[in-house]
């Protein structure tokens, strides 16, 4: 990908991330402390997803998405050592 330009002030900055998401250096999944880990990344997505469903008018179709986004999220974060351990090649 390109140089991404930074996200317009008047664009919601979490479907600016979904369009263009997080570029690691060098590429792959490396464990980086500048930047945010992939998996960290998703985790965060699936939370801000989870909320926003809260504003649906069809909250039964909500609560749908929320059941499997909480699963996703739960498999996610049991799966955040197996990523490090993937990332560091362990």
């Amino acid at each position: 990908m390109d140089d991404v330009p930074l996200c317009p002030d008047w664009w919601p900055r979490l479907i600016w991330r979904l369009h263009f998401p997080l570029h690691i250096p060098g590429g792959g999944t490396p464990p980086n402390p500048v930047n945010m880990p992939v998996e960290m990344d998703k985790i965060f997505q699936g939370l801000a997803m989870h909320t926003m469903t809260y504003s649906m008018a069809d909250q039964k179709a909500a609560q749908a998405m929320r059941t499997q986004i909480e699963q996703t999220l739960s498999n996610s974060i049991k799966g955040l050592s197996e990523a490090h351990d993937r990332a560091t090649k362990r």
